[in-house]
């Protein structure tokens, strides 16, 4: 029976949500009329069914919002626009016309500020427009301190991006109650708040030297380190004179106020020293973290009457070299930088505009490759660029970030894999001995070995790194090393060491004898030309470093099945594996040893 009461009550609760609701929307006109007339602070309204039970916070606000600001990070075409909305933060309507409350969002509140930022994108690009069709995307994006719209639209007649953005005036900020808009804060000083966050060692400096003046006259963003910070920093940097001090404070000081939601990855920001630079960075691995020269930000936009406070994790380095300017005057890399001209790396090092991370070999490092290598590298053979340019990424990697693992790119496309095992930090297994040297154009770590892509190596290192010891122990015997290690756009049939263990010794100690086992050896090379695996077909005649005359028939046996890989033989000697790329070549692990044809069928038969 109580479920029949309880079915009863509903019905009747929803007819009389529907009469209230047909007779609020016949006076609605009216009573926003009424509304209009009251005074700031005036009667609150009336709400619906559901009122009887919960009515909401409803204040007009009438008058003018604050000023809008524009900040550092905004360029000269950004108008500011004071929005203001009725900050009432229930929508009218409902949830389906019932009268539930719907939020509305935080930006669509008073006291929020507008930035618009218009960018004709075929100007930035000598006005060509490459599009003959219409398109338009929109993408918006909620951070913790702005709300950003951005509208791409390509059109046959223009070509430009809108950037809109939302964020509380100066002197507001979001509140923590969900309601729409940003509520007043009791804004100080730039020393008081950087007291109240509870850098006073910081302060300490700024008054020492005399730099509170300096920073209170016009708007400033600051990069605060923490007192713990600080007092490090202290114990191995003497700061003698308040000179030195003027100049910490300036290196921590950029004009404009900049909060988080105005920087962008690789923004690069000019102290007020004139002498260096603070590049931001953010990462993402999985949490977000914001860096300013690769220290942690911990503590951001903490508003001061005249700027904004950001308190970092160390004292920023005031970097003034660029990545080459690092490598050239530190002993440490001289191997290194004799190294750069022959990959042509030494412009990109230089470029000021550039945003790189280099994981720099040490002379030690170098000191640990075959001296046949290193030999060849210095000699600018053996795929030096691609080696060097496997140290380069294209993007500020700063240590920090790298928690427990992550896995970026080089600029030959292959990946690298950072790893933090304890206190060490690994690059593809190599130890990371010194890290974040930042420079104005990006920050270099330093390594204790060579990182090595599998098609960086050569071939001699390549079949060592295999444990072909045999095969190599042959190839030196036969004075072969310097001609297999120049080698260049080749394929190379390597006997494995199960093929070479066929053979017995006193056969290799005849053909060594005799001159027979270098020419043995070249019959397994294929100058000229670099096979894929998809590059075999049937009845395939190669041409050896013995010569066209003495050629590897190459031979395809397809499977029963269509999707089986065909079995592939090189003078009857199957392939045991897939193409191996090394530099400047290609390596098939054979299961014989393959023997230079000495006539065709008629001269075998014959003898």
């Amino acid at each position: 029976m109580g479920r029949y009461y309880r079915v009863a009550w509903l019905l009747c609760s929803v007819c009389i949500a529907t009469t209230s609701l047909a007779f609020e929307r016949e006076g609605d006109s009216s009573e926003r009329e009424s509304e209009r007339e009251s005074s700031a602070g005036g009667r609150e309204r009336g709400g619906r069914f559901f009122n009887a039970f919960w009515t909401p916070y409803v204040q007009p606000r009438i008058g003018q919002s604050p000023a809008a600001e524009s900040n550092g990070g905004a360029s000269a075409e950004e108008t500011p626009t004071a929005v203001i909305v009725e900050t009432r933060p229930w929508r009218d309507d409902g949830f389906f016309g019932f009268g539930f409350p719907a939020r509305q969002p935080w930006w669509k509140g008073p006291n929020v500020c507008n930035f618009r930022q218009e960018v004709d994108d075929a100007k930035e690009s000598n006005g060509t427009v490459p599009f003959s069709f219409n398109f338009q995307s929109k993408q918006c994006q909620d951070t913790e301190d702005a709300f950003v719209c951005t509208t791409k639209i390509r059109t046959m007649n223009e070509s430009k991006t809108i950037t809109e953005k939302y964020v509380c005036c100066h002197g507001f900020a979001r509140g923590r109650n969900g309601r729409a808009g940003c509520v007043q804060v009791n804004l100080k000083d730039l020393v008081t708040t950087m007291k109240d966050l509870g850098a006073s060692k910081f302060v300490d400096l700024v008054e020492e030297s005399k730099m509170a003046d300096e920073i209170n006259k016009g708007n400033v963003t600051l990069f605060v380190p923490t007192n713990i910070a600080l007092k490090d920093f202290e114990h191995t940097n003497e700061v003698s004179s308040p000179h030195d001090g003027q100049a910490a404070v300036r290196a921590h000081t950029v004009e404009g106020v900049l909060r988080t939601g105005d920087m962008t990855d690789e923004m690069v920001l000019q102290t007020i020293d004139g002498r260096s630079s603070i590049r931001i960075n953010e990462f993402y691995n999985p949490a977000k973290l914001m860096t300013a020269n690769c220290v942690p930000i911990v503590s951001a936009n903490n508003p001061a009457t005249n700027g904004v406070v950001h308190v970092v994790d160390e004292t920023l380095p005031s970097p003034n070299r660029t990545l080459y300017q690092i490598i050239a005057e530190d002993p440490r890399f001289s191997t290194l930088r004799s190294l750069l001209s022959m990959a042509n790396l030494e412009d990109s090092l230089q470029n000021a505009q550039g945003h790189y991370t280099v994981l720099a070999p040490s002379d030690e490092a170098f000191s640990k490759v075959h001296k046949d290598t290193l030999a060849k590298w210095k000699n600018g053979d053996a795929c030096i660029g691609k080696l060097l340019r496997g140290h380069l990424l294209n993007h500020v990697i700063c240590t920090t970030a790298v928690p427990g693992s992550a896995r970026v790119r080089n600029v030959n496309g292959d990946p690298v894999t950072l790893t933090r095992d304890g206190e060490r930090l690994l690059a593809d297994g190599s130890a990371i001995s010194e890290r974040d040297l930042v420079a104005t154009n990006g920050v270099l770590h330093v390594l204790d070995h060579i990182l090595m892509s599998q098609d960086s190596k050569p071939l001699m290192q390549t079949l060592r790194d295999a444990k072909m010891a045999d095969l190599v122990h042959l190839i030196e015997s036969a004075n072969l090393t310097e001609s297999f290690e120049g080698l260049d756009n080749f394929t190379f049939f390597a006997p494995s060491e199960e093929a070479l263990k066929e053979v017995s010794l006193s056969e290799w100690e005849e053909l060594k004898k005799s001159g027979r086992l270098a020419e043995t050896l070249r019959y397994h090379t294929v100058p000229g030309q670099l096979l894929t695996p998809r590059g075999f077909f049937n009845n395939m005649l190669l041409g050896t470093a013995l010569g066209e005359e003495r050629p590897i028939r190459v031979n395809v046996f397809p499977r029963v099945f269509s999707f089986e890989r065909p079995t592939v033989t090189a003078q009857c000697a199957r392939l045991l594996s897939a193409s191996s790329p090394v530099c400047g070549g290609a390596v098939y692990v054979v299961d014989k040893v393959l023997s230079p044809p000495a006539g065709n069928v008629l001269d075998i038969l014959e003898s």
